[in-house]
């Protein structure tokens, strides 16, 4: 068995607008091959060698002397693009809110923060979107469009209770130099979170939306059900009453039947 060592691709000539290697197996043709990067070249954080041997596409028109450094970032943001979550229906999605959350307050915690944090009063919390609106700590969110393109977020977390904290999250409009109050545009998302700093983690999350009038507030019930039983049942018996006797007394046994079903 043999043991060859893996190590970065020759340098070659390249071509300035694809960066493709003019000739990626040799320097025939008479060709010199492209000096080695200088040693003060820009590393890429965390991973100083992961674009030593890749060919990168660069945009029509740029110049022979792009920097490494753009190419770099230039790849990390296509590469981070694959990990953003998507929008659904337009909308952030929860768990993503609520992880963002769970660590801004876990850091509070660890901190020892939580305790100082003074409750906000109704009128001064960011959903309002008042130009005296404090928040307690701030995040940002990102997510991806059905074509691709990357919208950003601002998450403002602010006490309002013991344990009891609002989520405000207004998108980020990156014309403006300063994300000040008031914002813009209203709230995209609004959250009422109830934390527990022994655990760090939110335990319920509830979302502020425009109630629907077509659902009922309550699901109907057994106590529902049982009051629909006694309803067909006196109509049944009525009806019955009124064909053998008459309709006056088909109308005392109804009155009858109501009263002991509401008894």
């Amino acid at each position: 068995m043999s043991v060859e060592k893996v190590g970065a691709l020759n340098q070659s000539a390249t071509d300035a607008t694809t960066m493709r290697p003019v000739n990626g197996f040799g320097t025939g043709h008479g060709r010199t091959p492209a000096p080695f990067p200088p040693p003060t070249a820009p590393k890429v954080e965390g991973a100083p060698h992961l674009y030593d041997s890749l060919v990168l596409p660069l945009p029509e028109g740029a110049a022979a002397d792009v920097p490494t450094s753009r190419i770099s970032a230039s790849y990390r943001t296509e590469a981070a693009r694959e990990l953003i979550e998507p929008l659904i229906d337009g909308r952030l999605p929860e768990p993503l809110i609520r992880r963002e959350v769970e660590t801004l307050l876990r850091r509070l915690a660890d901190a020892r923060r939580i305790d100082e944090t003074d409750e906000t009063a109704p009128e001064r919390l960011p959903s309002r979107n008042a130009a005296d609106a404090h928040f307690d700590v701030k995040g940002r969110l990102a997510a991806t469009e059905e074509d691709g393109k990357i919208r950003l977020f601002d998450l403002y977390l602010t006490r309002i209770g013991p344990r009891q904290w609002e989520a405000a999250v207004f998108e980020r409009d990156p014309s403006r130099a300063s994300q000040t109050f008031p914002r813009p545009t209203p709230p995209v998302e609004t959250h009422r979170l109830l934390f527990d700093p022994a655990t760090g983690l939110v335990l319920a999350c509830v979302a502020q939306k425009l109630p629907s009038p077509f659902a009922p507030d309550v699901a109907p019930g057994r106590g529902a059900g049982r009051a629909a039983a006694y309803a067909a049942i006196a109509v049944i018996l009525a009806l019955l009453v009124a064909r053998v006797v008459s309709w006056p007394a088909a109308a005392i046994v109804l009155a009858a039947v109501a009263a002991l079903t509401l008894w």
